[in-house]
């Protein structure tokens, strides 16, 4: 029985009950389409550069080595990757180094969707390199995403045994 069939024989108004069963089942699956259309804030999107890249930087170490790439604010503590921000890193400092980062990216309607808080550069790594291992190959026939992926994953994935 197909998940349409189910939803069709549940929502049937045969008496009250159903149709209270019909409207929490549809409550719930249209909750979790939500979610799906979102997608999972957890999940890795492949940006121009990564978080692991910005551990035990300064912010002047920063702002000299992505000049022309990040935007800063004022304090340095986010930086967009455009000018619209869609795409932003939020940097947290011990130190004066970078300790932390975590990415934010602005759906279209504005809501603000949190990767995970990256507390070291090992987890950035992994984040990244799990990321990449994932990245799908092209249904239309150009995989050179995909080979680009693979050869990022590579490479992180000797970065992470030499931190080791």
């Amino acid at each position: 029985m197909t998940l349409k069939q189910s939803i069709d024989r549940i929502c049937q108004p045969k008496n009250w009950l159903n149709s209270c069963a019909c409207l929490i089942l549809l409550a719930v699956l249209l909750f979790h389409a939500s979610l799906s259309i979102a997608g999972d804030s957890k999940n890795y999107v492949p940006w121009p550069m990564d978080e692991y890249e910005f551990f035990g930087l300064s912010k002047d170490a920063l702002a000299k080595q992505y000049k022309g790439k990040l935007i800063f604010n004022d304090d340095q503590t986010r930086a967009k990757l455009d000018p619209s921000g869609q795409g932003q890193f939020l940097f947290t400092f011990a130190n004066g180094k970078v300790a932390a980062v975590q990415r934010l990216t602005l759906g279209p309607s504005g809501r603000e969707y949190y990767g995970p808080m990256l507390k070291s550069k090992e987890s950035a790594i992994e984040f990244a390199r799990t990321g990449l291992a994932l990245s799908p190959k092209s249904i239309d026939g150009d995989d050179s995403a995909h080979k680009l992926a693979e050869k990022r994953f590579k490479a992180l994935s000797k970065m992470l045994k030499r931190s080791k």
